[in-house]
């Protein structure tokens, strides 16, 4: 069978990459044709376009650290789907396929206009009647779940053959629109090895992993006093933390995994990067933000990292960086629900 997969895979995000890349390779092990659906709204494009000045937060500085970022993304991104880009549903061919995964990221908050609120990915328009979809890990975000529902999303969901979710939020959502609450199931990153591409700069001495917003400078000072103390690099990805000895721009996404698997410790504050922590084993503190919370609640629970997580706004406590941060036993990702996940996926492409 050839199955199309919808999802925000264009980046410059490493999450939003590594779970389509994961997903389109689970589908592939099952022994089907894979392909991504190379597509998003124009509202999404444009935003995460480098036309100056519209790049957001629309300085100079921003748009420098964004095409950083963004280098390594096209050749990759165009790697994973066999047709080309269009802002246009209606361009797509959607008989090709015999089936449709849509999922995983943040594709069904419905809440956020930047991403287009799209009908296309709830399989409610028009030009994608016939088409059979499921949906794989998906997310709704910050949406609200449990309120009045846009008709395209309520009549979309009933249309599903089959939906698993990552999060208790968007089963409320999917409950809320069918009346049957779908089953959870891990986000695409865990069901697979990741390939090993070593980072050719990353750093040969022990080192802290921070990714993410929410290191203030008071946090900093924190971190880097740990550091000192137990004689680690602090190595910060992408986002700003005063005070760390190297600060990474521009890396690929399987790169980016190299830093995880080969970090002493990680300080985050995003969902992927709390995914990989847990999948490399390795010492935690997530920093909870609104924007990840939700989405991380069930990993935190099934791995039992309540004690490592931080709300927005706190101080880093001196104590609790020596409980997060020090070597512990490492909590693995559930294997039993991994395997649940894969025979999920597989089950829904056979029904």
């Amino acid at each position: 069978m050839r199955i199309g997969i919808l999802t925000f895979h264009r980046g410059p995000n490493y999450g939003g990459f590594l779970q389509a890349w994961h997903m389109r390779q689970a589908i592939r092990s099952l022994g089907h044709e894979a392909t991504l659906i190379n597509y998003q709204t124009r509202t999404h494009h444009e935003g995460e376009s480098l036309s100056f000045p519209r790049l957001r937060p629309g300085s100079i500085k921003g748009f420098i650290l964004h095409a950083l970022k963004s280098r390594p993304f096209p050749a990759i991104v165009a790697e994973l789907s066999d047709h080309p880009f269009t802002t246009d549903a209606e361009r797509i061919d959607w008989s090709r396929f015999s089936s449709v995964v849509v999922g995983a990221d943040i594709v069904w908050d419905f809440s956020n206009k930047y991403f287009g609120d799209d009908p296309a990915f709830f399989g409610s328009l028009p030009c994608q009647a016939g088409t059979r979809f499921v949906g794989f890990a998906p997310s709704c975000g910050e949406a609200e779940a449990k309120g009045q529902l846009p008709a395209h999303v309520s009549r979309g969901l009933q249309g599903f053959k089959s939906i698993q979710v990552r999060d208790e939020a968007t089963a409320d959502l999917v409950e809320n629109a069918t009346g049957k609450r779908p089953p959870l199931v891990v986000d695409p990153t865990w069901l697979q090895a990741d390939p090993e591409i070593p980072y050719p700069k990353r750093p040969k001495e022990p080192y802290a992993l921070v990714y993410g917003h929410g290191v203030t400078a008071e946090r900093a000072r924190a971190l880097r006093k740990y550091c000192d103390h137990h004689g680690l690099k602090l190595v910060a990805c992408a986002f700003p933390c005063e005070g760390a000895d190297k600060r990474i721009l521009t890396i690929s996404p399987f790169e980016w995994v190299d830093l995880f698997r080969h970090a002493t410790c990680v300080i985050t504050s995003t969902f992927h990067g709390l995914l990989y922590a847990i999948k490399y084993q390795k010492p935690l503190l997530f920093m909870a933000r609104d924007a990840s919370r939700s989405k991380s609640r069930l990993a935190i629970d099934r791995c039992g990292l309540q004690d490592r997580t931080i709300e927005d706004g706190m101080p880093f406590d001196p104590e609790q960086l020596d409980h997060a941060l020090s070597p512990y036993n490492p909590t693995q990702p559930p294997e039993s629900w991994i395997q649940e996940s894969r025979e999920a996926l597989s089950q829904s492409l056979q029904e």
